[in-house]
């Protein structure tokens, strides 16, 4: 679980930091970091900690709410999707079911 979080969250970082047209090295300038450590964030080899969370924020010129929400919306949308076709499938079987039993008639 904390794995598939990880990956969601630099997936988020990846998509801001690219918004913000910066090279992991320069935002690993801007954070005064390795390059490295970027990169593992990013694929979601390493956590980010919270404390790294306003730094991150400063350094692509946002907020860490916008982050927050950028991440939550993330986790959401596919959710909803999957909910939605799991609706759609329950939808289909049940019509299914029903003319089966007419048919049975």
């Amino acid at each position: 679980m904390y794995e598939i979080s990880n990956r969601l969250v630099g997936k988020v970082l990846r998509g801001l930091r690219r918004k913000a047209h910066l090279s992991q090295i320069e935002l690993a300038d801007r954070l005064q970091v390795p390059q490295s450590l970027i990169s593992k964030i990013e694929t979601g080899e390493r956590a980010l900690h919270v404390n790294e969370l306003y730094s991150y924020a400063d350094a692509l010129q946002t907020t860490p709410k916008r982050i927050i929400d950028a991440i939550g919306n993330s986790y959401r949308l596919p959710n909803e999707h999957a909910q939605k076709e799991l609706d759609i499938s329950s939808a289909n079987k049940s019509h299914s079911a029903g003319t089966d039993n007419e048919g049975d008639r």
